[in-house]
């Protein structure tokens, strides 16, 4: 199996890097495995996806490289271990095997929050009632308020590939 993770340059226009467009998104040549394989712009991270690649495009034009958390920028995906930390991805890069594609997205996708009925507000003050500080993104907001103990929001690892 092959994947391209790919920048999106702009959510609302859906552009994205290396001339990807969203036709062929919709017919079916690139496919998201699971949701949690896109990388949302509510964390201090940039926006990017992985797709697996379902059809014969070539594969040789795209270009990209990683930013990881350490300040450290790589070219080749091959060079990605499970203990780094990707903090954005510009252009695109090929994953070539189901090993690259694992490792990137362990070191890619952070968990999410899981939300049941609680709002980011409602997150908040309680942790303002508990004595706690209030982070100031949403992300943030939501993973504080699980490790403090608060029910009805949980922090959910991203799906592997199989």
């Amino acid at each position: 199996m092959k994947a391209l993770v790919i920048e999106i340059t702009n959510w609302s226009t859906g552009e994205r890097a290396g001339g990807i467009t969203l036709k062929e998104i919709r017919e079916g040549g690139l496919t998201t495995p699971h949701p949690s394989h896109q990388q949302l712009d509510w964390m201090p991270r940039g926006d990017y996806e992985l797709r697996v690649v379902n059809d014969e495009r070539d594969l040789d034009g795209y270009e990209g490289s990683i930013e990881l958390a350490d300040g450290t920028t790589i070219s080749d995906p091959t060079k990605l271990t499970h203990e780094d930390h990707v903090e954005d991805v510009n252009g695109v890069l090929v994953l070539e095997s189901n090993s690259e594609i694992e490792t990137f997205i362990e070191a890619g996708f952070s968990p999410r929050p899981v939300v049941n009925g609680v709002s980011v507000q409602e997150a908040g003050e309680w942790l303002e009632e508990q004595g706690h500080d209030v982070p100031e993104d949403l992300y943030h907001v939501f993973a504080k308020a699980v490790e403090k103990g608060m029910t009805g929001v949980r922090m959910e690892d991203p799906a592997p590939l199989g």
